[in-house]
């Protein structure tokens, strides 16, 4: 009776931990798509910055600060080597690569170029991001119960196979 009892709550337990690995997949998921909201609203904010104020950057990247991806570059940026802090802050993002070499990719503009010109490749990168965001959340929505569910699922089947 005893030896049953521990099999059945290692089954549970196995069954349990499958189900929330699922779940952490489906966490980490919605926490990218979180960030590349932030970053989307970050440089739609620069680019507003840039076109109203025409503020010193490390003025606005000072007020920026609070926002991911800004904070890193705020406490990196040395007005000499802007480009080389932008593309370490873009790559030091958790992000799919096509996003980080869209965000890296800023660094050639940024600071370089005139205002109008700064202005376009924020918001065609903005955009990018957004639609990034938007296509992970469609995938979420169809995955999520099914990651959870899968997770289970495979710990269900492991736990057939132990006993």
């Amino acid at each position: 009776m005893n030896l049953l009892y521990l099999r059945l709550c290692g089954a549970l337990l196995v069954t349990a931990a499958g189900g929330l690995g699922g779940h952490a997949i489906y966490a980490a998921r919605k926490r990218r798509v979180s960030l590349l909201r932030e970053l989307a609203a970050g440089l739609g904010r620069l680019a507003d910055e840039l076109e109203l104020t025409a503020a010193p950057l490390d003025e606005i990247f000072e007020r920026l600060r609070e926002r991911p991806f800004f904070d890193q570059l705020s406490k990196d940026f040395d007005g000499a080597t802007l480009a080389r802090s932008w593309r370490r802050a873009a790559m030091a993002q958790p992000l799919d690569a096509g996003s980080k070499t869209a965000l890296a990719g800023l660094a050639e503009t940024v600071g370089r170029c005139g205002a109008g010109r700064q202005v376009k490749e924020l918001e065609l990168v903005r955009r990018r991001l957004d639609e990034a965001a938007s296509a992970l959340e469609r995938d979420l929505a169809i995955q999520g119960r099914t990651l959870t569910g899968l997770g289970a699922a495979l710990g269900a089947l492991l736990t057939l196979i132990l006993l």
